[in-house]
């Protein structure tokens, strides 16, 4: 289900455990200077950065800071034209069209439970009701989000968005490993329509346990675990609404594997401090090991 994907991407403590770790060093390889990676929670904000070990020091010794996408085209108001258009349902549609009866009325229920206002009212259908299916999921998870951690986040100032920040107010560089496009395109139109509202029904069946999930999610990026943050994340199967292969290798493994392509002459160029979602970090097919597998000396700093 999306929900997983949508904590990864929105996503997703000080801790003494040899797994509580968000940062690393890159060095080795050929590289003069090392660079640092960073994994993010897209819905934490960027006051917990004064958590994180040794994270002044990465960001004084590197040169640039390279993100996931350039957080400032997001305020641009060409590109928040493009992000409306690609959370749009194609040729005038509504979600009316694109759900059984039955599933608008589940998803009706479900908005009224978690936004105290039916979808099928004039005033939220017409704010929500061209969304696509995958959209709506990641605006639900957001809003569950919200309601859970209420006064946690401020949309204007998440890690993210800080680290680049911070890096223009240095008067250092900042890059993008993708176009806004892309990843628009990638959270709000990936897969068939009918993948996207399985898993929108998905996520509208079982609050519950997405909610649980979110908050194990976020507890663990809190306590610095990616151990602990992938297990969260594969707690639950294909069969119960857990990600697919071919979603994990379109969202996950797939843009893994094009960022680290990208990362020795982004580093080369100069010392680098890259912030990405912490998803993106851990596993045999994560941006750790890859850069290992590729000759570099990755370590945690403490």
């Amino acid at each position: 289900m999306k929900t997983r994907v949508a904590i990864t991407a929105l996503l997703l403590l000080s801790c003494t455990s040899l797994r509580a770790q968000l940062l690393y060093r890159i060095s080795g390889n050929g590289l003069e200077r090392p660079s640092y990676i960073i994994g993010t929670h897209h819905l934490v904000d960027a006051s917990f950065t004064a958590q994180i070990p040794g994270l002044p020091e990465a960001l004084q010794h590197t040169d640039q800071v390279y993100g996931e996408v350039l957080m400032a085209d997001m305020t641009h108001p060409d590109s928040l034209a493009k992000v409306q258009a690609h959370s749009l349902l194609p040729d005038g549609k509504t979600l009316r069209d694109v759900l059984t009866a039955d599933q608008f009325a589940r998803l009706d229920r479900c908005c009224h439970d978690l936004l105290g206002v039916k979808l099928s009212s004039e005033q939220l259908f017409a704010a929500l009701g061209r969304m696509t299916p995958s959209s709506l999921s990641s605006y639900l998870t957001v809003m569950l989000y919200l309601q859970n951690h209420p006064g946690e986040l401020n949309i204007q100032n998440t890690i993210d968005s800080w680290f680049q920040a911070e890096a223009t107010r240095q008067g250092k560089p900042v890059g993008g490993f993708e176009s806004l496009t892309y990843q628009m395109q990638l959270l709000m139109q990936d897969g068939s329509l009918d993948e996207q509202v399985r898993s929108l029904m998905c996520l509208v069946d079982n609050i519950d346990l997405s909610v649980m999930m979110l908050n194990d999610v976020t507890e663990s990026y809190r306590n610095q675990d990616l151990t602990a943050l992938t297990a969260a994340m594969d707690m639950l199967s294909e069969d119960d609404c857990g990600a697919t292969d071919r979603e994990n290798e379109s969202l996950l493994y797939g843009r893994n594997e094009r960022w680290v392509r990208q990362m020795p002459a982004i580093m080369r160029s100069r010392p680098t401090f890259f912030a990405v979602g912490a998803a993106h970090l851990p596993g045999d097919r994560g941006v750790l090991q890859l850069l290992r597998q590729a000759g570099y000396t990755v370590e945690g700093v403490r």
